[in-house]
């Protein structure tokens, strides 16, 4: 039976994305991310049992276009109603699994359920809940499998490591990015089990079950397209973008808000070409077969690193920089925009911050397995190409974990705040 605690939480969770979608328009699922409209055609694609999922710059990773086009072969008219429900319900029950991760990794019931609720209302964590795109379903896998990932670390079976694994091989066939964790998690085995058989043995069984869920659709690629595709191959495509004249424009040197150029670096997948000095060139590219063009790309933004090392240099620390500088890009966005999110967010990444730096002090075991997600969306944002949804959709919620948990000894030093924290802990089940 779940806890008082636990279903409290899901209701609340429920309801704020209930309210976030009704707000926004809950028909509203294209809106807010534009990947939307190639990803439903590959679900009308995936319904009548076509996984092609190529792309002009990549083959994209499968389950969402699949689990969208098994709403519209199951659901039929009302497939979109069920996929956003879907998705709602997910995301609700993930702020339930952030909170017991809290419960793991601070071992502090009060830090835990505020950063839960945290995440119940911070805007940009209800961004894309009822969106048709990849962002939703790939926060809720990616909390889950953190979840049992540390709950396995705390007290290991095979189980729980089995879950974690077959949890973070539907969220890397979700959004592929987060394959740069894996390395990662050997390194935390090492860490809690040291130089032990076991050690060798969990992380081969982990390594076993996330590269056999890409056996199905790496066949099928590899049948279509020659490649063999572990969720995407959009790695490639990505460091080109990052590591060009076009990534230097978009990141660097953005034209004035306005300019033509301006609208053309915003729509910077279809006008790479354009700024890289040869649209002929990056259409030719585009028209080649996968497994010809995804090396081109590399080799393209090898040669423009070796000829500009020092716009490159520029351009990382750039990248660097807007990762951890929180809220929207000021590059991008109009000032009162942008002034709002950094004035909701600060806080957050502030908070988070000291209490990482804190935690990696006090407890560095504990503090690892989110230290170490960290260093792979920092490495993914400067070596790759700095996209801050990502970051939104990685590693956020445990930002709002740590800065519940580092927040918690300020807040309550307030005798009006205290009260709060002790009506909420009253109101969700927990013991003062």
């Amino acid at each position: 039976m779940p806890s008082t605690t636990a279903v409290r939480l899901f209701v609340t969770h429920l309801a704020t994305r209930l309210a976030f979608a009704l707000l926004v328009g809950f028909g509203h699922n294209y809106s807010l991310q534009p990947d939307s409209y190639w990803l439903i055609r590959f679900a009308d694609q995936a319904a009548q049992g076509n996984f092609d999922f190529a792309l002009d710059r990549f083959i994209a990773s499968p389950l969402f276009p699949v689990v969208a086009g098994g709403s519209k072969w199951l659901f039929g008219p009302a497939w979109a109603t069920v996929l956003a429900l879907f998705q709602i319900g997910l995301a609700a029950l993930s702020g339930v699994y952030l909170y017991k991760i809290g419960l793991i990794l601070f071992n502090q019931a009060r830090a835990a359920l505020l950063g839960s609720l945290l995440y119940a209302i911070f805007p940009f964590t209800l961004w894309w809940v009822h969106t048709f795109s990849q962002e939703s379903l790939f926060q809720s896998l990616f909390i889950f499998t953190f979840y049992h990932l540390v709950a396995f670390l705390r007290q290991p079976a095979w189980g729980r490591l089995a879950a974690a694994a077959g949890l973070f091989s539907l969220s890397y066939l979700t959004k592929s990015h987060v394959l740069l964790f894996s390395p990662f998690v050997p390194l935390l085995f090492l860490h809690f089990f040291g130089w032990e058989a076991k050690t060798l043995a969990y992380s081969l069984v982990f390594a076993g079950i996330a590269v056999g869920f890409s056996v199905p659709y790496g066949l099928y690629t590899h049948a279509r397209h020659g490649t063999y595709v572990l969720s995407s191959n959009g790695a490639t495509y990505q460091f080109y973008l990052g590591n060009t004249e076009a990534g230097y424009r978009a990141v660097v040197d953005v034209p004035p808000r306005g300019s033509a150029e301006f609208e053309q670096v915003r729509d910077i997948n279809v006008t790479a070409g354009y700024f890289n000095g040869s649209v002929a060139r990056y259409d030719s590219l585009l028209a080649l077969p996968q497994r010809i063009k995804q090396p081109l790309f590399f080799q393209t933004a090898w040669h423009w690193i070796k000829q500009n090392p020092t716009k490159w240099l520029k351009m990382k620390l750039y990248d660097a920089g807007l990762f951890l500088l929180p809220g929207l890009s000021f590059q991008y966005y109009g000032f009162w925009q942008w002034l709002a999110s950094l004035t909701l967010s600060l806080p957050v990444y502030l908070a988070a911050y000291r209490a990482m730096v804190r935690h990696l002090r006090t407890d560095y075991r504990w503090a690892s397995p989110v230290f170490y997600l960290f260093v792979a969306m920092l490495l993914f944002s400067t070596v790759w190409y700095v996209q801050n949804r990502f970051r939104t959709v990685t590693i956020e919620p445990f930002y709002l974990l740590y800065s519940a948990w580092g927040g918690l000894p300020w807040l309550t030093k307030w005798p009006g705040a205290e009260r709060w924290v002790i009506r909420l802990t009253a109101v969700y089940g927990l013991a003062k």
